[in-house]
């Protein structure tokens, strides 16, 4: 209650999990959440089962499949950890922790 509360009055930003919980639950990409304005006028109705499998979310899965997906991102577009911090206006470290 506490985090979400926070979130909403923007004292602090959710973490990567948060979203993907999120982003599940209510079946949008984390992207649909976080940049868009949503027009909904019919109630959302949650699957139990599709809840269950929210809760059992880690965050060693996500950064898991997160840093893969860097690394591959990474490779395809031929780009050095440094390059794409530096393009990102990142710093390199936070970038290479990432991945």
């Amino acid at each position: 209650y506490y985090a979400y509360n926070n979130w909403e009055n923007d004292l602090r930003e959710p973490d990567l999990l948060s979203l993907k919980k999120f982003s599940s639950f209510y079946d949008i990409l984390i992207d649909e959440l976080a940049m868009t304005e949503i027009f909904i006028t019919d109630p959302i109705q949650i699957d139990t089962n599709k809840l269950e499998k929210i809760r059992t979310f880690k965050k060693s899965d996500i950064k898991t499949i997160l840093q893969e997906n860097l690394k591959k991102l990474r490779a395809l577009k031929g780009l050095s950890r440094k390059k794409i911090s530096e393009e990102l206006n990142i710093p390199y470290s936070t970038y290479a922790g990432w991945e």
